[in-house]
């Protein structure tokens, strides 16, 4: 379910690289909040480019 910028009051950024083992537990425990009008925001913070620069 996708709501307009002006309804999300609560913005939640998860950060994924190298912990996949970790996301269903941590998503499921989000999305079981009882809170309202929140967004969940995955992040592949690995930074792949800077690791090897031929991907850049």
């Amino acid at each position: 379910m996708q709501m307009a910028a002006d309804q999300v009051k609560l913005s939640i950024i998860v950060p994924c690289y190298k912990v996949e083992k970790y996301l269903p537990k941590c998503l499921a425990s989000l999305m079981g909040q009882t809170l309202d009008n929140y967004e969940v925001i995955c992040i592949n913070d690995g930074l792949m480019w800077l690791a090897n620069p031929r991907h850049a």
